[in-house]
């Protein structure tokens, strides 16, 4: 009831029952479900995303809530998840074990002091970003991204590019980091990192820094087109047009089998660097529009002859840029292939035939 939201019910089932036993239930399904938003906003290393947390929080309805806490409790923790939602990347180490099988109310007071260690470090980078992001090696590098890293409003990435615009290898780290960070705070470890099933958390993302904060490190174009594929993700995920989904994931096939070599975080990476490839996510996401052509069983999408090309492209312009081959450690298994006529063509009767093998004509 609690992970589909049904705050009706579960309210029906808590006052069924005789107020010693409510209380008692009551308890032990809100610390269930604090440890649940604990566990679900765990990165790739085990840490506590600071995004991830925000997000599970938000998701969970406010009769949930109030089913099993008090009110007070409640808006004491989404007072903090406000704070939180200022900050970007990890609470420290500690705040997994902080956390875990803690009450409201105690969950509160651990969130005030996790969030009083990010503010203090926040202090520290105020002063010292220039150093740290001029050197790559540096130790606290990750931890300047997350203090230039902020939501929609921050001028804090305008000063950033502008000091580093004559710099382009400090400006190319920069911008890996932030795609990154994005991508930490969207996809999950457990399912390879596949962001094209990640529609509705990559949105709630970009909408949380906003379109004028993430143009300050990408520019116009890539901002729009991210903004653009995550919109188009989330609309095949609310109306069940798997197709689209399928076929793009077909068409990044080459990053599977990059990934061979890599640990985790080389693979988040790697997928930073692709998803930044000129025009990448534009035909990406043009290939999941709805087309005129195949229609599969039941899903309600039609594959058309334009959208494969644009897909086709995209795994053609994957497998010729050499990122593979180069974050694999020199061999990916895959052959390089230049970016002509044949090789679209080629590639995009494969993805047909692959796609087929997952639907039906109707």
């Amino acid at each position: 009831m609690i992970k589909n939201n049904k705050g009706k019910d579960l309210s029906k089932l808590i006052n069924s029952l005789p107020a010693e036993k409510a209380a008692s239930l009551k308890t032990d399904l809100s610390k269930i479900t604090l440890n649940n938003i604990v566990e679900n906003s765990r990165g790739i290393n085990g840490e506590i995303n600071v995004s991830k947390i925000v997000r599970e929080w938000e998701n969970l309805s406010p009769q949930i809530k109030l089913n099993i806490m008090p009110q007070g409790e409640v808006s004491n923790i989404t007072f903090q998840m406000q704070k939180l939602k200022n900050l970007t990347g990890n609470l420290d180490e500690g705040a997994v074990e902080a956390l875990k099988g803690k009450t409201g109310g105690e969950f509160y007071e651990v969130l005030i002091n996790q969030i009083a260690k990010k503010n203090e470090l926040d202090s520290f980078m105020a002063s010292n970003w220039k150093k740290v992001l001029s050197d790559t090696t540096n130790l606290d590098y990750e931890k300047a991204i997350d203090y230039i890293l902020k939501p929609k409003g921050s001028n804090v990435a305008k000063q950033v590019m502008a000091h580093f615009a004559d710099d382009e290898v400090a400006t190319a780290a920069i911008k890996q980091k932030v795609m990154e960070k994005i991508l930490r705070a969207t996809v999950n470890a457990d399912d390879a990192f596949n962001i094209i099933y990640s529609g509705k958390a990559l949105n709630q993302t970009l909408d949380n820094y906003g379109m004028e904060v993430l143009k300050s490190f990408f520019g116009k174009e890539l901002t729009t087109d991210l903004f653009s594929f995550a919109k188009q993700l989330n609309i095949l995920d609310k109306t069940g047009a798997q197709g689209g989904l399928v076929a793009a994931n077909l068409a990044l096939t080459p990053l599977n089998e990059g990934f061979k070599a890599l640990p985790k975080l080389g693979k988040l990476g790697f997928i930073s660097r692709i998803l930044a490839m000129p025009g990448l996510l534009k035909y990406l996401t043009f290939g999941m529009g709805k087309g005129l052509g195949i229609g599969y069983g039941k899903v309600k999408f039609r594959l058309g002859r334009e959208q494969l090309d644009a897909l086709a492209r995209v795994q053609a312009q994957v497998k010729a840029s050499g990122a593979l081959e180069e974050t694999a450690g020199g061999d990916a298994g895959i052959k390089r292939e230049p970016l002509g006529t044949e090789t679209i063509k080629n590639i995009g009767e494969k993805l047909i035939k692959s796609s087929m093998d997952k639907y039906k004509y109707e």
